[in-house]
């Protein structure tokens, strides 16, 4: 039979009407039972616990806690004085049984642990407020939510699955704002803001995080990067962490859903990026339909691996996060002339290698602004459509087209686009270096304005390899603002040499106008191996390739010869000559 019971006493000493022993009594009986606040007519109903409240796992029936609109539901933590030795310690309230509520209570001030910490199965945490009370006043946690399966193999069944946390308000607590460790755990429409970690730390298998607002986790900033900053952010003790972490060995989860209008979550202003998917056990991460913008730290909006920009590979067959899966190879908006609405309006044109379907996001000003290429999507444009094969061959898979109509997307001048690309399994790769939008006459991805606004010396507009060394002017300008920022490891695409040393870029690094240490000599250094002889000395046709036969000495080698002279101070380079006898060169 159920049973509901009030809550009167705004104390934790047993007595009668205290929350303590009603939950005792609660558990002791059978039923859906249900505990309510009573109003206290103060708007505020507080308690300083002296220890946690617990609903055990030997429970007769299921509880539901419940506060009330009218009034402040206030559990305060701050006389514990134990626990704090493992992230599931100490928490206000610690569910260990399956199928209970708490529902509209502020929990707060507990610096030792979490606000409420759950362990057992198919319990409901909604509309709570956790390091923050109704009234807006903060109420520091160390954690905020706590989803665990630290039980499982102590007690049979209790493994923290199919939980729910919906529509909570979990806010500037000094660690995680929600930690889960357990499968199946439901994340939506919860706002976690200011924490000092991650907004998000998951790892579990068939979960799903969606519609939250995940916002100023980590820290503050040490400077103001955007100015739409938000003061939500923790100014004292936070440690640093993304907007959400997913853990190695997480799988089959969704972050986001199918629609951008319901499901997405906004990611924004995270000390340590958007979403970092970490680990190579990890898979399975569909990543759709977000806004993933305008965080700090971390240059990338989605970064597989924990370990910054993942490069693409021809065959795609990497292990690791999300399979390393490619992302787009390029993206290009071009202006239809003359526009049937007279305005500017552009379509997007694309090429692939990998991947089964892509979304297409507009970049936020201010991360074009900041050069924060890879930082993500602001705003959901649409789908792209495959426009066909482009090209095939024995040794690469299909290149696939696809494009964006301008009914589609509404591109405006001066806003950058970017894409993720999904495989048919459900993983997701990175985002794709924005582009900028505008018009691009020869296009080389570096709009007509940079190339020509620029008052130092700049790429050409109207000619795609402005030095002509074979690397296009978007290939070397990586950041595509028409300069040369060697301070990025840039090649120069308006000098076909750019360190001077008599060996084009092209050849320095065999096409990729990117410097790979052990196979390219450096196109930013003239001396690669540091020897005393600059690499077109060493390659003296120039053509990136080492050699012998045509006495040239290895620009990767200080000593080609080994005879322990650096080739620079060595009379005859290529031939081993340890007592550097003239009479030896002549073999």
């Amino acid at each position: 039979m159920a049973t509901e019971y009030f809550a009167v006493n705004q104390t934790d000493d047993n007595s009668n009407g205290d929350i303590r022993p009603i939950l005792e009594d609660a558990c002791n009986r059978s039923g859906n039972d249900t505990i309510t606040f009573l109003d206290s007519g103060t708007g505020e109903f507080k308690i300083k616990l002296t220890s946690p409240l617990v609903i055990p796992e030997d429970c007769n029936g299921t509880i539901a806690v419940k506060g009330i609109e009218e009034t402040d539901i206030v559990l305060d933590g701050s006389k514990f004085t134990e626990g704090g030795d493992r992230i599931s310690d100490s928490c206000i309230i610690n569910i260990y049984s399956d199928n209970n509520a708490i529902s509209q209570i502020s929990l707060i001030n507990n610096n030792l642990g979490a606000g409420i910490c759950v362990f057992g199965k198919n319990n409901s945490v909604a509309a709570n407020r956790i390091g923050v009370t109704l009234s807006g006043s903060n109420g520091t946690n160390r954690y905020g939510l706590i989803i665990s399966n630290i039980f499982k193999d102590t007690y049979n069944g209790m493994d923290g699955s199919s939980n729910s946390a919906s529509d909570n308000l979990i806010q500037e607590n000094t660690s995680y704002g929600i930690y889960v460790i357990a499968d199946t755990a439901n994340l939506v429409s919860n706002q976690i803001i200011g924490n000092g970690a991650d907004g998000i730390w998951f790892s579990g298998s068939d979960g799903i995080i969606s519609s939250n607002e995940i916002l100023a986790n980590g820290g503050c900033p040490s400077d103001t990067l955007f100015s739409s900053q938000t003061d939500d952010c923790l100014s004292s003790g936070g440690i640093g962490g993304a907007g959400i972490y997913v853990a190695d060995g997480s799988k089959n989860t969704t972050i986001g859903g199918e629609t951008f209008e319901a499901d997405k979550n906004t990611i924004e202003y995270n000390e340590n990026g958007g979403i970092v998917v970490a680990g190579d056990a990890t898979k399975k991460i569909n990543i759709s339909h977000n806004t993933i913008s305008r965080n700090y730290g971390s240059t990338l909006g989605l970064d597989l691996g924990d370990d910054d920009v993942t490069a693409n590979d021809t065959d795609d067959q990497d292990s690791g996060a999300n399979k390393l899966l490619n992302h787009a190879d390029y993206i290009q908006a071009f202006p239809l002339v003359p526009s049937p609405s007279g305005d500017d309006r552009y379509w997007a044109w694309g090429v692939a290698i990998t991947g089964s379907d892509f979304e297409v996001y507009s970049v936020s000003e201010e991360d074009m602004d900041r050069d924060n290429l890879f930082a993500g999507g602001e705003r959901y444009l649409a789908d792209a459509d495959f426009g066909g094969i482009l090209m095939h061959s024995l040794f690469v898979q299909d290149i696939h087209t696809f494009s964006l109509t301008p009914e589609e997307n509404a591109l405006q001048a001066g806003e950058g686009i970017t894409l993720l690309t999904h495989d048919s399994t459900g993983n997701t790769s990175e985002f794709l270096m924005a582009a900028a939008v505008g018009e691009d006459s020869d296009l080389d991805g570096v709009l007509d304005d940079t190339e020509n606004g620029i008052s130092q010396d700049s790429s050409e507009a109207d000619n795609s390899d402005s030095d002509g060394d074979s690397l296009s002017d978007g290939t070397e300008d990586i950041n595509h603002n028409g300069i040369w920022d060697e301070s990025q490891s840039e090649t120069c695409a308006y000098k076909a040499d750019s360190d001077d040393d008599g060996q084009p870029d092209w050849y320095e690094t065999h096409g990729k106008a990117t410097y790979t240490s052990g196979t390219d000599t450096d196109p930013l250094d003239p001396d690669t191996d540091n020897d005393g002889l600059s690499d077109g000395a060493e390659d003296n046709n120039h053509n990136g390739i080492y050699e012998i036969y045509l006495g040239e000495t290895n620009p990767l080698i200080q000593d080609t010869d080994a005879d322990g002279h650096l080739d620079g101070s060595d009379n005859c380079p290529s031939v081993y000559n340890p007592g550097q006898e003239a009479w030896y060169c002549t073999f």
